[in-house]
């Protein structure tokens, strides 16, 4: 078992780390208006437009449009399409956010997240209805989202970024995230690293190697 006594500084993803989400949210709810019944999950995860979205580089607008087009649905229904895409954001649980309030007082800490527009306005939404946080730059020192830098995990470029930009040591900063292929490209870029496969054993995990 690793103990990360060095460490100074946490990277948190979002998705499942922190927030709650659950794809099979949108396919349920876009099949509902979805005439053709094509692979939704091929359509919209592996188009290049999903990455283009998180990338910044295609507003919500056509993003949305374009969705509508490549399912076959009348723009008529797009609304419903937004709704759908939103539906993947499930909750914030409250004991993520009291960790982070608990973290921030001895350590520098990090969101990074790939993710987009509507979904960022979904989650601050839930902030604000459910706590009175505005954004999770209250609970953050630092939030980078990769619509927002043009970067997306496991791109090694990504996480280059965030260390130079906040003049972090790859040795003395965590990385914690749901999918693998994130951790290997943060592993490779010397960054030490936990593999949260449950949301719910987050706090379990951080003490488990001495973090709190």
């Amino acid at each position: 078992m690793d103990s990360f006594n060095k460490t100074r500084n946490i990277i948190f993803d979002l998705g499942q780390v922190i927030v709650s989400v659950n794809e099979k949210h949108i396919y349920s709810a876009l099949e509902k208006i979805n005439p053709a019944k094509q692979n939704i999950t091929d359509i919209i995860f592996k188009h290049q437009d999903f990455k283009l979205f998180e990338l910044g580089k295609l507003s919500e607008q056509d993003f949305f449009s374009r969705l509508s087009q490549l399912l076959l649905i009348d723009d008529s229904k797009l609304s419903h399409i937004v709704d759908a895409w939103n539906a993947m954001i499930v909750d914030i649980p409250i004991e993520g956010l009291n960790l982070l309030k608990k973290l921030k007082n001895h350590f520098s800490l990090f969101a990074l997240s790939n993710t987009n527009v509507s979904h960022i306005h979904t989650i601050n939404s839930l902030l604000m209805n459910n706590f009175e946080i505005h954004d999770f730059k209250e609970l953050f020192h630092h939030v980078y989202y990769s619509c927002e830098i043009g970067l997306r995990k496991p791109d090694p470029k990504i996480f280059q970024h965030v260390l130079s930009q906040q003049n972090l040591l790859p040795k003395h900063t965590l990385f914690i995230d749901d999918n693998i292929e994130n951790i290997a490209a943060a592993r490779n870029v010397g960054l030490q690293t936990i593999h949260l496969t449950e949301q719910k054993k987050l706090a379990d995990e951080l003490n488990k190697h001495g973090i709190i």
